[in-house]
């Protein structure tokens, strides 16, 4: 093999190098990127279903069970959820085309895996009818 062919299969093989690690870092970004939906998806829906439970709960204090009441609670409750988690999201987001796989991770585990189990839950609940039905507070009752 001569010195020019040797020299011309150095560089393809570099050539071949550099589309691989473009190919992974590209993949990379496909993860996170699947990675921040899955998140974003599933914290939703938990903040969904919180947020219906809570308009049901707030027309049931009410005594209003009409339906322009429903629309009405419907309407300001996604309002205030979309300008709280919009800010949150956005700079999440930011952190996935960043690649700052730290903020990442620390996003996931914290809101991920904070959630309340359906036991404390409705423990939590069970602790605001009491109050609110004039139980008082739980630590002196």
């Amino acid at each position: 093999m001569s010195k020019a062919q040797l020299e011309e299969r150095q560089k393809e093989i570099q050539k071949a190098k550099n589309i691989v690690e473009e190919g992974l870092i590209e993949f990379e970004k496909d993860c996170l990127n699947l990675v921040y939906d899955d998140f974003v998806s599933s914290f939703m829906s938990k903040i969904e279903e919180i947020r219906k439970e809570e308009v049901e709960r707030a027309q049931r204090e009410l005594g209003d069970q009409s339906e322009d009441t429903k629309e009405v609670l419907d309407a300001m409750t996604r309002s205030m959820i979309k300008k709280i988690f919009s800010p949150m999201f956005a700079n999440l987001k930011t952190a996935v085309e960043a690649n700052e796989v730290n903020y990442i991770n620390l996003a996931t585990s914290l809101f991920s895996h904070g959630w309340l189990s359906k036991d404390k839950a409705e423990e939590i609940k069970a602790e605001q009818n009491r109050k609110r039905l004039g139980g008082g507070d739980s630590v002196n009752s």
